[in-house]
């Protein structure tokens, strides 16, 4: 008999099933909580598993905040080459922040953003350019992944640098995955404006938390 059975008399048997299980039902909860994410948030089936707990990387402690506060407004950027697991990283904040309620926003990878804008400019468009900025100027997130890759630089830069400042007015996070630097990243949304008076830039760099991956094995997430 412990000292816990013998305080209760021997009538101590344990904690309650509930109580046991709690772990368990919160992994599952977890669980369904990224799956119902990846749906919402499109994100893509490659990325659907995704968790931060999976990364070691030297920044996380200082970005992790973001999966758990409502309208820092912060303009995160991951750089680095191919295969460094930029993406694998974002979505995995994604479902970090859908976990902790406040929000997957959605995932939009570079070469989409062309064809969409273009569509919204049909006359038969569901929705407009207009309502399409709007919509995502008004996300609770929105990853810009691949960030200066399309067909199109100009048109996607033009698009990026209209609803980030609707969300950097709103306070509302942005996250951006790129091969770019962060210079190469500047001239890229300054579209050959003057970067030291370009008022985009000048929003940029006032909340922007510039990271680096430079490893393939931060991509090592486990299945």
């Amino acid at each position: 008999m412990n000292e816990i059975e013998k305080m209760f008399g021997g009538l101590y048997t344990g904690l309650p099933k509930e109580v046991e299980t709690k772990d368990a039902k919160s992994d599952h909860e977890k669980d369904m909580i990224v799956e119902q994410s990846n749906f919402s948030a499109n994100i893509p089936k490659r990325f659907a598993k995704t968790r931060l707990g999976d990364f070691s990387v030297p920044f996380l402690d200082e970005v992790k905040g973001l999966t758990s506060k409502k309208n820092s407004g912060a303009l995160l950027v991951v750089s680095g080459p191919a295969g460094t697991g930029k993406s694998t990283f974002l979505t995995a904040m994604q479902h970090e922040r859908a976990i902790n309620g406040v929000g997957a926003g959605e995932y939009l990878v570079s070469h989409i953003i062309v064809p969409m804008i273009r569509a919204s400019r049909s006359f038969a468009a569901k929705e407009n350019e207009f309502e399409l900025i709007q919509k995502y100027a008004k996300l609770p997130l929105v990853v810009f992944d691949e960030l200066g890759a399309s067909e199109d630089p100009k048109l996607e830069a033009s698009f990026f640098r209209t609803v980030f400042a609707l969300r950097y007015d709103n306070m509302l996070d942005t996250f951006v995955g790129t091969n770019l630097d962060a210079a190469g990243l500047k001239e890229f949304v300054a579209m050959g404006n003057n970067i030291s008076k370009d008022p985009i830039i000048d929003r940029m760099n006032d909340v922007i938390i510039f990271k680096k991956l430079v490893s393939e094995s931060h991509r090592g997430v486990k299945a």
